[in-house]
């Protein structure tokens, strides 16, 4: 992993289109923040936008804190709106919140 990806403070997220379809779209999620790192998967209905996070794989064993995973979900209701008229899914996104 890329130090790049590990902040001093808040949450990095990386987000990885993994598939397209008519009904969903399908990226990787991974939550990185100075003490661990998170891993998950992201379905988004393009109909309505329903999101659904499958379990995640975690670095150290631990679920990630609430406020990274509210900040990943962010992203993604903010990902659904800007690209699922055109359906022009970007294939890599990584933004960095601090904790609120």
């Amino acid at each position: 992993m890329s130090s790049d990806l590990i902040p001093q403070h808040g949450v990095r997220v990386l987000l990885e289109l993994e598939r397209a379809g008519d009904r969903d779209v399908v990226y990787r999620v991974e939550l990185h923040t100075a003490a661990s790192s998170h891993a998950s998967r992201a379905t988004i209905a393009i109909e309505g936008g329903a999101l659904a996070l499958d379990a995640w794989a975690t670095s150290r064993g631990e679920a990630p804190e609430p406020w990274t995973v509210e900040s990943a979900r962010s992203f993604l209701k903010i990902l659904h709106k800007n690209h699922a008229a055109e359906r022009d899914w970007p294939r890599r996104q990584l933004r960095w919140r601090d904790k609120r």
